[in-house]
């Protein structure tokens, strides 16, 4: 039996992310959601090098994500901009985003979800932090009341011009910003996600462009490959340009095309 949401209110609720603190999780969902079938819940990780959240990124692509079908929410994680400066984030992001996944699972019932049907998606530095989320989650569970009800693993994850590596050649700014510029290259290594693939990783979906000049395309061709390497599914997607932060790119004829390919992945799932 489908259930319709009627209203503005009943299509967008709020949820607050940790039990102390004012951050907040807006849920949109679908116009329509089949209870056979819940739709996949996306839990959005916008970019900006571990130092800011791009708009064009998070609440954009939640909206473009309700409108086709899907329930989303953008997380207000943790970055620079909120601590000390020249202080490194470490595990705060990684934290939010997976406490996150935990609370939509706790209320996914309430709103006809599946607490079985939650995705993690990001771009860009956010793409490494969906990526944080897909095979480090279990560093989030310390202080996390809900880590011993819900999983932080994501059932699905979705890659966006992603910063992989946290080793030279990568995006300095983001491994500065998560890890302290004097980071030893040990650290760097066990946040490196290419390194830390492992048979328990969720299905994959990740996309790049090749011209990209300011996070290398090479991360996410050794993420498809590790990915491979251990026998998990995933779909990779290599635009010849597009350079990088181009986000759902709808004016874009060419790489316009990548929010339907990520539509089909998510329906086949």
């Amino acid at each position: 039996m489908e259930h319709r949401w009627r209203s503005q209110g009943e299509l967008v609720k709020r949820l607050p992310l940790w039990t102390t603190g004012d951050r907040a999780l807006d849920l949109y969902l679908p116009a329509h959601i089949d209870h056979n079938k819940p739709p996949m819940t996306v839990v959005c990780l916008a970019g900006g090098g571990y130092s800011r959240r791009a708009w064009h990124e998070g609440p954009a692509v939640v909206l473009w994500l309700a409108m086709n079908g899907f329930a989303a929410v953008d997380v207000p994680y943790t970055t620079a901009e909120d601590i000390p400066a020249g202080e490194p984030l470490g595990l705060r992001p990684l934290r939010d985003a997976c406490r996150a996944v935990r609370v939509v699972r706790d209320h996914a019932g309430q709103f006809g979800l599946s607490p079985n049907r939650v995705g993690v998606m990001g771009f860009s530095a956010g793409g490494h932090l969906a990526g944080s989320v897909a095979l480090l989650h279990e560093q989030s569970n310390p202080g996390d009341d809900l880590a011993g009800t819900w999983s932080g693993r994501p059932d699905a994850a979705v890659m966006i011009y992603p910063v992989v590596s946290m080793i030279p050649p990568c995006h300095e700014g983001s491994a500065n910003n998560l890890l302290g510029a004097s980071a030893s290259r040990e650290v760097r290594e066990r946040w490196s996600l290419q390194t830390r693939v492992t048979p328990a990783a969720p299905p994959l979906f990740v996309l790049h462009a090749q011209d990209d000049g300011t996070v290398p395309v090479q991360g996410s061709m050794e993420l498809a490959t590790a990915w491979q390497r251990e026998g998990v599914p995933f779909e990779a997607h290599f635009f010849p340009t597009g350079g990088h932060g181009f986000g759902l790119a709808l004016d874009n004829p060419r790489l316009c095309a990548w929010p339907g390919l990520l539509k089909k992945w998510l329906l086949s799932l």
